[in-house]
């Protein structure tokens, strides 16, 4: 398996567009920290 960690700046819903793109990925993998309002503080 080929693994490739990319850092963008831009707006996300056309990095991730071009990036993938680019890539020519055919699986894209994203993570999220998930804090909401109450873990914030």
């Amino acid at each position: 398996v080929l693994v490739k960690t990319q850092v963008v700046v831009g707006d996300p819903k056309d990095m991730i567009c071009e990036v993938t793109s680019n890539l020519q990925a055919d699986v894209l993998v994203m993570g999220s920290r998930a804090y909401g309002a109450i873990k914030r503080y």
